[in-house]
């Protein structure tokens, strides 16, 4: 590396944490090019040399932050996705590797912020985005490196038969990141929100997906219930809603329960025993 690319490249880096630092203590609308350039310091229009706008600076140091997630989760994939000594469905270690994902960014919630509330569109958005604000060539190789990694973890399920072979590992991924970018979003507006909520919100609307990408999907699991051998009148269990799971032990219980209702619904009245 020549002195005068590695000048460019010290200047370069003093901008994005000058401007992170910024970002995170004023505010991201409240800091201005001019600040940025005064606070380095260089000229604004050196820092225009760099960078054609704040969503690009911010959508800089928010790829270089990916990118260092993206290169971990790459090098647990082989150990942890595709290994057959790993716990679980591939669908499920897969779902357990966002989680990881989401646990990282939500250590820094300040970061993960300011990024999907000021440069979702830039970072996620269509290429004619990108092109908007100049810096195509500034995420064009990163993002896509991103998406390659996962596009890579759902070909590797629909090559070993777990996922359907009808939609593309491509589409797949597009999908996966439009709810990531939804989810997180909305998470991000709410000044209150805890990260288990957070990853409830996303794993979740991720199983449903893979659920429907699965080549032959599993039925749902049952959750276990607690038994009770109790008569129809001592029952401990509360009365259950229409169509809800009860103990196979009560169900005399609850088709009593049902009966009854419907009868007290005719005006007829409660049979003696709690049956008709």
């Amino acid at each position: 590396m020549g002195l005068r690319t590695s000048k460019k490249e010290k200047t370069r880096n003093e901008i994005l944490a000058t401007a992170e630092g910024l970002f995170r203590t004023r505010g991201f609308a409240e800091t201005s090019i001019r600040t940025i350039a005064r606070t380095v310091p260089v000229s604004v229009q050196t820092l225009y040399n760099y960078f054609p706008s704040k969503e690009g600076i911010l959508a800089a140091i928010a790829t270089e932050r990916f990118r260092s997630m993206a290169e971990a989760a790459e090098r647990i994939r082989f150990e942890y996705l595709e290994s057959d000594e790993a716990e679980g469905t591939p669908v499920e270690r897969f779902l357990h590797l966002i989680r990881w994902g989401l646990r990282a960014l939500a250590d820094d919630r300040d970061f993960m912020r300011l990024v999907f509330l000021n440069a979702c569109d830039v970072l996620f958005g269509p290429p004619s985005t990108k092109t908007s604000v100049g810096i195509a060539a500034e995420l064009g190789d990163r993002q896509q490196d991103n998406q390659a990694a996962v596009t890579r973890m759902f070909e590797g399920m629909q090559k070993s038969g777990v996922l359907r072979d009808d939609v593309s590992a491509g589409e797949m991924c597009e999908l996966y990141m439009l709810i990531y970018r939804e989810r997180v979003t909305r998470w991000c507006r709410d000044p209150d929100g805890e990260v288990a909520a957070l990853e409830d919100s996303v794993i979740g609307a991720l199983a449903i997906l893979m659920r429907g990408l699965q080549s032959n999907p599993a039925p749902p699991r049952r959750p276990k219930l607690e038994h009770c051998n109790d008569d129809v009148e001592s029952c401990r269990h509360p009365d259950p809603a229409p169509g809800a799971l009860v103990p196979r032990d009560c169900a005399r219980a609850d088709l009593a329960r049902s009966h009854d209702r419907n009868r007290r619904g005719l005006g007829l009245g409660r049979q003696p025993g709690g049956a008709g």
